[in-house]
């Protein structure tokens, strides 16, 4: 049986890295609306239950509800999406690095019309030798400081994915559905709150 040609070989890994990349994207995609929707059932029920609560209750979940929403939105709007936004932004440039190196051994390119607006990482265009050693993804700054704690004075990761959210160009002001999600949180989250206050 023949072996299969270096190229070819080299083929098959690059497409194979970015379907990898961007089948976890995909799977966090799933999950992301998941846990959204339990979160907004969740301040649902609570509001709920606490209409029917008896009034001898209304000193206490006057103090202890608004706190415990407050923190559940603050942890929602400071950690979970700024790291979900990151963890997909990462597996969208990887897969489209991979998948840039395929149209490079090709050798053609997409137009650049349909290639991201942003200054994604490209598989070098200079290397043209496919069976060397792997080259390292080239990143830009905002993607090669994410998720490294920064000594000397600099922000660690985590503050990076949060300017890089809510602040970089590519974050949630081009991201309806990352705004859509976080603007339905803190308008569900109000339920409690009016649970407590009115009734």
């Amino acid at each position: 049986m023949a072996e299969p040609e270096p190229r070819t070989t080299c083929l098959e890994s690059f497409r194979w890295m970015a379907d990898a990349a961007w089948r976890r994207f995909d799977g966090r995609r799933t999950y992301e609306w998941q846990a959204n929707f339990s979160l907004w059932a969740a301040f649902g029920a609570i509001a709920a239950f606490l209409i029917h609560l008896p009034p001898a209750h209304g000193p206490a979940r006057a103090i202890v509800v608004p706190i415990l929403v407050g923190l559940v939105v603050i942890a929602y709007a400071v950690v979970w999406a700024p790291w979900l936004h990151s963890s997909n932004a990462r597996d969208q440039r990887t897969a489209y690095y991979w998948e840039s190196a395929v149209q490079h051994s090709l050798g053609v390119t997409a137009p650049p019309r349909i290639r991201p607006t942003q200054d994604w990482p490209r598989f070098p265009e200079g290397q043209s030798d496919l069976s060397a050693p792997a080259t390292q993804v080239k990143e830009d700054g905002e993607l090669k400081k994410d998720g490294n704690l920064k000594k000397n004075g600099k922000p660690s990761g985590y503050c990076l994915r949060l300017r890089a959210f809510y602040c970089a160009p590519d974050g949630i002001k081009d991201n309806p559905s990352a705004a859509a999600q976080l603007v339905l949180t803190v308008l569900v989250a109000v339920l409690p709150l009016l649970a407590v206050w009115c009734w």
